[in-house]
């Protein structure tokens, strides 16, 4: 469903091969509360792995990849919302072990309106989000009217060491 290369400064990175102009994660599947917190179930052939394992990072040469991790989550984004959207951003990877993401991500990880995908509050129950989401002309206004709400914890069970979750 890809190709594998090496990327400077990321290691072995993986590209899915999608036909889809302006491709990008976590928008082909949509959130199902689970008990860890909100959880993606992906439409896409692939998304059992890349979407709960690893992290996405949007490259001007690759478009996005995918850098893999061992750590577990029930998706790896940063959260906003506001009175009428709900908005997610893959985050990228980080540069040592993770302890966690909280509401500063936005700042930390430089993710900003064009990071996000935004959908209406209505949309949150579609088996898909792909035509549902707010047209990016909209991402500034959405995100200057949003806040964010991350916060992803480790969590406190010795027999899950790599295992994360939303709260």
């Amino acid at each position: 469903y890809g190709r594998w290369f090496d990327v400077s400064g990321y290691g072995y990175c993986w590209a899915p091969t999608v036909m889809t102009p302006r491709w990008r994660p976590y928008v082909d599947g949509c959130w199902a509360w689970s008990p860890l917190g909100w959880l993606w179930q992906s439409n896409e052939p692939f998304g059992w792995i890349v979407y709960h394992y690893g992290r996405w990072v949007n490259l001007a040469r690759y478009g996005w990849v995918w850098v893999p991790g061992r750590d577990w989550s029930p998706a790896w984004v940063a959260w906003r919302q506001s009175r009428d959207y709900i908005g997610w951003a893959p985050l990228p990877p980080d540069s040592g072990p993770c302890t966690g993401v909280y509401r500063d991500c936005d700042s930390y990880y430089n993710l900003g309106p064009s990071s996000y995908v935004f959908i209406s509050f209505n949309s949150f129950i579609q088996p898909s989000y792909t035509t549902f989401c707010a047209p990016s002309t909209h991402n500034t206004s959405i995100f200057q009217s949003s806040v964010n709400v991350t916060q992803t914890t480790h969590c406190e069970d010795r027999h899950r060491p790599h295992v994360f979750m939303h709260h």
